[in-house]
Order: C-alpha cells, then sequence, then structure tokens
C-alpha cells in the first residue's frame, strides 16, 4: 500500500467513525457503494455528479429543474462524499459507473459528468455503446488539458506527491474547499452557500480525497474518441481554465459558453445549462 492510499484509508476510517446519515439511496456498484439520487422521468437519463467537494446537495436546483422533462441520476463518485470504495483512477470510476448505468437499467443515458470526470465520460462511452446515447461535457478538458489545469492548480506539486499530497487534503480540506470556492464561483455573493453545504458535509462525515484524484491524472493514458453526439459547456469566468482549448474533450463538438459561470456552469447558471442541454438532445 502506497503512503497515500494509507493516508486515505486513514480518512475513511475516521469518517466512518462519526458519519452520520446524509440522507439519500446507496447502490453498490462494482467495487463501490456509492450514494445516489434519482428523480423525474422521460428518456434519456441524464447522469450528474457533484465536482467534489460539491456534494448531492449542491446539485439539488439542478436536479430539480431539469427532472421536469428528464430522468436524472445523480451519483457522487466513489471515494468522495458519501461514496466509498472504488479505484482511484479514470479506469476505476469508469468501471464503477459502468456497472452502476447496468445495474440501475435505465438506458439510454446521457453522461454530464464534470471536470476530469469527463474522461470518465469518454471511458464509458467507448465501453458501453448500448447505454451511452450522448455526453455532455461539463468544464470538461480532454486529456492534455486536463493535465496542465492540474499543474496550474498545483504550482508547487505538493498535492501530486504520494502521501505528502494526500496529508496536506487531510489536514486543511475545509480551508482547501473554501480557497477552491472563491476562486472557482464566479458570483462572490454565492460562495458562501457552497461553502456552507460543503460544510455541512464534512460534518457528517464526507470524504474529499482530492490529492488522490489529482496523483490519478499522472497515472491515466488518453481515453478513446467519442463516437457518440456530444455538448461540450463551460463557464467563460473559470480563472482555471483560461487557456484550456474548449472542445479538446471531442474535437468539432458544439460548445456553449455561459457567460455568467465560473468552473461550476451547471450550478451558476442553472437556467442557462437547461436550456442547453434540452436544445441539444432535442437533436436526437
Amino acid at each position: 500500500m502506497t503512503a497515500g492510499a494509507w493516508v486515505d484509508r486513514a480518512e475513511r476510517a475516521w469518517a466512518r467513525r462519526r458519519r452520520r446519515d446524509a440522507g439519500g439511496h446507496y447502490v453498490v456498484a462494482g467495487a463501490a457503494r456509492l450514494r445516489i439520487r434519482i428523480a423525474g422521468h422521460g428518456s434519456p437519463t441524464i447522469v450528474l455528479a457533484p465536482d467534489p467537494p460539491n456534494v448531492i446537495e449542491h446539485l439539488a436546483p439542478l436536479v430539480d429543474a431539469l427532472a421536469s422533462r428528464h430522468r436524472v441520476l445523480c451519483v457522487e463518485l466513489a471515494g468522495f462524499g458519501f461514496s466509498t470504495g472504488g479505484g482511484a483512477s479514470i479506469a476505476g470510476h469508469a468501471a464503477v459507473i459502468g456497472a452502476l448505468l447496468g445495474e440501475l437499467e435505465l438506458a439510454p443515458y446521457a453522461l454530464a459528468l464534470p471536470c476530469g470526470a469527463g474522461l470518465v465520460s469518454a471511458e464509458l462511452a467507448a465501453a458501453h455503446p448500448a447505454l451511452v446515447s450522448h455526453v455532455i461535457g461539463v468544464q470538461s478538458a480532454g486529456f492534455t488539458g486536463m493535465r496542465r489545469w492540474v499543474e496550474r492548480i498545483d504550482r508547487r506539486n505538493l498535492l501530486r506527491r504520494d502521501g505528502i499530497g494526500q496529508a496536506i487534503v487531510l489536514a486543511t480540506r475545509r480551508r482547501t474547499a473554501r480557497g477552491w470556492y472563491d476562486l472557482a464561483v464566479a458570483d462572490p455573493s454565492r460562495r458562501a452557500a457552497f461553502v456552507a453545504t460543503a460544510d455541512r458535509a464534512f460534518d457528517r462525515g464526507a470524504t474529499f480525497p482530492l490529492a488522490s484524484a489529482l496523483q490519478a491524472f499522472a497515472r491515466a493514458t488518453a481515453p478513446p474518441p467519442i463516437a457518440q453526439p456530444t455538448l461540450l459547456v463551460w463557464g467563460a469566468r473559470d480563472p482555471t481554465h483560461r487557456k484550456t482549448p474548449r472542445d479538446e474533450l471531442c474535437p468539432g463538438a458544439p460548445v456553449v459558453a455561459l457567460a455568467t459561470a465560473g468552473h461550476f456552469p451547471e450550478l451558476e447558471d442553472v437556467p442557462g445549462f437547461c436550456a442547453a442541454v434540452a436544445a441539444f438532445l432535442a437533436r436526437g
């Protein structure tokens, strides 16, 4: 076991001892136990995931809005929030989510996984073409762009150092989360609400293995091309992605830039995001 894996294991054990019921529904999928929420009716099923340190509660207004026209599946990624287990890799997350999608039998699915999980969408789309009908990238760079993004947010290469990165995040996760929201959320008046929801999740025993996720990108290989219809949605006011190519995840795919949103376009401009998704899915 690596030093980083040992720290993550210690965090999970600590969280279990103090974990309180966070609500929601749990499904065992592959090597993980995933916290999910399902709402609405209609096809395809839109698959959302919170971009950590966000949890399902951050996505409530978005889920409610989309559920007026579609079935929505919201899932906390393995190891994050109140989901447990799974491998800390792109392929590991793809295997777990793929098992979940097969278990629920709600296909076809339109994957709308955020940030680095866009690479998980690409893996899933290639591995499960009969299940995945559409892909929606949400502030999702391609493979090269994602690695460069990690280098920008970890300029001193501390979080990517095995053991050291995990220990730093464990010791400072609330401060790290607050600092990230200060940078990532475009409207300053909305940052306190993001922080409060994350703090409540931490109080109930949510986990946040950020360093392990960043380290996983260093070990990852480029995902296969996406064959399914794809839409790329970006927040135009995200300072961490100013130089990121907008269509690298799927070259030539249509791009929608939400002018008032930062790193979480689906949460910072719910009406704009929903309108873009509805127009995209209406095209078939």
